[in-house]
């Protein structure tokens, strides 16, 4: 008998270990999740066991959706077509609910299924935007409550949406609750807008102003998209503004600007054009990119060679030296033998003239009048005429090629611009004064140190789009 206890206790540990989903309920998750048509997965269960009778019968089912087992939570899927099931039996899980809070997952891009033993504590820490369902059993069936949290302030509002049963499977009432919720009823939603060289009376007004062009095209957009939604769903707008984007400030390793004030919960939505970073990731949330753009930097091309200059484009400096030591030494050869045909055949005749006729002749390949019969005069004729023809084909291929060439692009980097003669200015909005000013890159800080505030000036480079085109035309 002292040997058959500790097997009797193996095989009893499996039947202790069942949790609260059990066979009954394992198909709830399933039919919901085919009702709302579920592409990805992801389940935290509390043992090991539930986990694989719930991944086979996920994918058993008719198109069976991709599964992620107990991801970290910065890895978690969002959107429409994803959804996570959390088993809140153990103390595990509701550990990692808390967690998920803390870093801001419980919003509309992430769905979550929430199975329990009861009903939802009354003070989990949910959002204005989370999307959460709770799942109970009952005596019969297993309630689905959508939970909703109308102010900050408020009590947890729990609406009924559907129920399950073995029997009968998912009844759900989509429209029995308007998800996310149309009225605000009166809620003050806090903004923020990075503002600079603009009064900040009325400011809201300004924003509309569309003469005010150095203002952020985002913020003008984000404040008027959200004074429409406020008519529509009725809560009210306070506007803040401060200087700065958001950067990390190096003492208490913080966000300034916008960046930290919806940090530290001072506002709740910002306004303006923030360029998604790793460092602001960390702490806040994005909508997703607004606006794709590009840093591009405009600048004018050297001007195009005059008809004279480009007379001499073909050949480099070199080239020609070359070519006129080449037809020196052709009028030098051309005068000694002019001077020896003179006395082999006792005319007189001026022979520097002559060498100078001789030398025209070739380079326009139209001959010599006067022939003679020594080899070395005949050697000199054909060498110049060959080198006038191969020189000529030359100069003409290249002079066509230099025409059709695009004019020389020797600024191809930030660096070649803070190293070039050319002056250097800005649009007046305020993200490219952030971009520039608060930039680590180093070429940035040097374009904004060497160009953008230039010595012994007195205002920065930056101008409006018509003036800044007139400076370059």
């Amino acid at each position: 008998m002292k040997n058959a206890q500790p097997a009797l206790l193996l095989l009893l540990l499996p039947c202790a270990c069942w949790a609260l989903l059990d066979g009954a309920t394992i198909d709830m998750p399933i039919d919901y999740f085919t009702y709302k048509r579920t592409r990805v997965v992801v389940t935290y269960t509390c043992t090991e066991y539930e986990a694989a009778r719930l991944w086979q019968r996920l994918l058993g089912c008719d198109g069976a959706p991709w599964i992620l087992s107990a991801p970290p939570p910065a890895r978690l899927p969002r959107g429409s077509v994803a959804a996570i099931f959390l088993d809140y039996g153990c103390a595990r899980n509701r550990n990692l609910f808390l967690q998920c809070a803390e870093l801001g997952l419980l919003n509309t891009s992430t769905h979550w299924l929430v199975w329990s033993g009861g009903p939802p504590p009354a003070d989990l820490p949910l959002r204005l935007d989370s999307d959460v369902t709770w799942a109970y059993p009952r005596e019969d069936d297993v309630a689905l409550e959508k939970l909703v949290l109308e102010q900050p302030e408020d009590s947890l509002l729990r609406l009924p949406v559907g129920s399950w049963s073995q029997r009968a499977g998912l009844t759900y009432q989509a429209s029995s609750v308007q998800w996310p919720p149309r009225q605000l009823n009166g809620r003050i939603l806090r903004l923020a807008a990075r503002v600079i060289y603009t009064p900040l009376d009325n400011l809201g007004g300004r924003l509309r102003k569309v003469e005010d062009k150095h203002l952020d095209m985002v913020a003008r957009f984000g404040w008027e998209a959200c004074s429409r939604l406020a008519d529509m769903l009725n809560f009210s707008i306070v506007l803040y503004s401060t200087p700065s984007f958001g950067f990390a400030v190096v003492d208490n390793k913080t966000m300034d600007g916008v960046v930290g004030l919806l940090a530290n919960g001072t506002v709740d939505v910002g306004v303006t054009a923030l360029v998604i970073t790793h460092a602001r990731l960390k702490v806040i949330d994005f909508t997703g990119p607004g606006v794709l753009w590009a840093t591009k930097i405009a600048f004018r091309h050297p001007k195009v060679v005059g008809v004279y200059g480009t007379l001499f484009r073909p050949f480099t400096a070199p080239l020609w030296v070359a070519s006129g030591l080449l037809y020196a030494l052709v009028l030098v050869a051309a005068w000694l033998a002019y001077r020896a045909v003179c006395r082999w055949e006792g005319g007189e005749s001026s022979s520097w003239g002559a060498a100078l006729l001789f030398l025209c002749s070739a380079i326009s390949q139209q001959g010599v009048s006067q022939s003679c019969g020594l080899l070395g005069w005949r050697v000199l004729l054909v060498v110049s005429l060959w080198c006038a023809a191969l020189l000529d084909t030359h100069y003409s291929a290249a002079i066509v090629t230099s025409l059709l060439l695009p004019p020389p692009r020797i600024i191809n980097s930030k660096r070649d611009l803070v190293h070039s003669p050319l002056a250097f200015g800005s649009e007046n909005v305020t993200y490219v004064h952030g971009y520039f000013e608060r930039s680590d890159d180093p070429m940035d800080r040097a374009l904004c140190a060497s160009r953008l505030f230039g010595r012994g000036a007195s205002r920065p480079n930056y101008f409006p789009p018509e003036v800044g085109v007139r400076k370059m035309a």
